[in-house]
């Protein structure tokens, strides 16, 4: 049996790392069950390797849309490494969205901390 677990003591938010190329950036992440999507990283990201692959048309949570820069990469939480995942660059706050935080059995815990195991 693989048992693992991922701790945040920084409610609500994982610690998750996105490689990109042949460099990675570490970044806590707001889990956000409203974002369908993968991760969105803040706006003014600096993003190893190539630059964003495409923009794509976001609906924001007010209803409004914004074209944002998108790329893909893999994301690694504990020692699971999912790819591709779909990161886009957008507002000033790491999220995760249901997408991807959707593959992991995640526990907020009364408000103190949050558990992520597979």
């Amino acid at each position: 049996m693989n048992s693992w677990s991922v701790i945040s003591e920084r409610f609500p938010f994982i610690p998750v790392r996105i490689e990109v190329a042949d460099d990675q950036i570490a970044v806590e992440a707001l889990i956000d069950t409203g974002f369908d999507g993968d991760i969105v990283l803040p706006a003014g990201t600096r993003v190893p390797g190539p630059s964003a692959q495409s923009a794509l048309r976001a609906r924001l949570a007010d209803g409004t849309y914004v074209q944002a820069p998108v790329f893909r990469a893999a994301a690694v939480i504990g020692p699971v490494r999912v790819r591709p995942v779909v990161v886009i660059l957008l507002g000033d706050l790491p999220m995760i969205g249901r997408r991807l935080i959707g593959r992991f059995a995640v526990t907020l815990d009364h408000g103190q901390r949050v558990i992520v195991q597979p």
